[in-house]
């Protein structure tokens, strides 16, 4: 008799866990926050004046390199979007957890352009650039002089971009120049993503650095935001 109890005060237990449980096809906590969090950015940077994206479609097309970066679906990111609307406490956590991480960018990116003046090398490379038919290139290069005063095991070159995709590419190129070689890195920019530039062993032989990022793409509404644009390593991490 008093297995019969049990069984029957387990059923409704195991019946509201089941009710309460995420489905399968709901993105989890963590990447709910890490699609929200480039959406939200894509839309904040978008509006910008400087990038120019006035069009409907291309603001949509933004949106939708992030569901492509992030291996899902529109469908899927409104399916998990309405599970957490119903589930309001998992959306405040989320929501919370992503204004967080904006406002740390915010600081980020007032942090490095104070550090960046403080060097006084402000000229080299600006924080944010737009590529587009109006400026299509942005050229970098550190002479002998500015090697000299640099520590070579600081160079990092990277930066994030937004707007690239399949129909609007750029590429980066980047010169390591040595007395007897030429060391040369091409990478192909068509994804929202950060991007490194790869380097080679740097030592007191090098002469020279130099490079550029340009826009590939010839249509004529081309825009690709570069960001976070750095060409040192540093304790903040991005």
């Amino acid at each position: 008799m008093s297995r019969v109890i049990i069984l029957l005060f387990l059923i409704p237990v195991i019946g509201l866990i089941s009710c309460s449980k995420k489905p399968r096809y709901i993105l989890s906590s963590e990447k709910m926050e890490d699609v929200l969090y480039d959406i939200q950015l894509a839309q904040t940077l978008s509006d910008d004046y400087e990038i120019g994206l006035y069009r409907t479609e291309d603001k949509e097309a933004l949106i939708n390199d992030v569901f492509y970066k992030h291996h899902i679906t529109k469908e899927k990111f409104d399916s998990s979007l309405t599970w957490y609307s119903d589930n309001m406490e998992d959306y405040k956590k989320i929501n919370d957890a992503v204004t967080q991480r904006l406002k740390n960018q915010i600081e980020i990116l007032r942090t490095t352009t104070a550090k960046r003046y403080d060097r006084n090398d402000s000229q080299l490379m600006p924080i944010t650039f737009t590529l587009k038919p109006e400026t299509p290139l942005l050229s970098f290069a550190l002479d002998s002089n500015m090697l000299r005063n640099i520590d070579l095991t600081l160079i990092d070159w990277h930066f994030k971009a937004l707007g690239a995709s399949r129909r609007n590419q750029a590429e980066a190129v980047i010169e390591y120049t040595y007395p007897d070689t030429i060391v040369e890195n091409v990478v192909k920019i068509d994804h929202n993503q950060e991007y490194t530039l790869a380097k080679p062993d740097l030592n007191n032989n090098l002469k020279n650095i130099a490079g550029y990022i340009r826009l590939v793409s010839k249509n004529m509404d081309s825009n690709i935001l570069l960001y976070n644009i750095n060409y040192m390593d540093s304790t903040i991490k991005r």
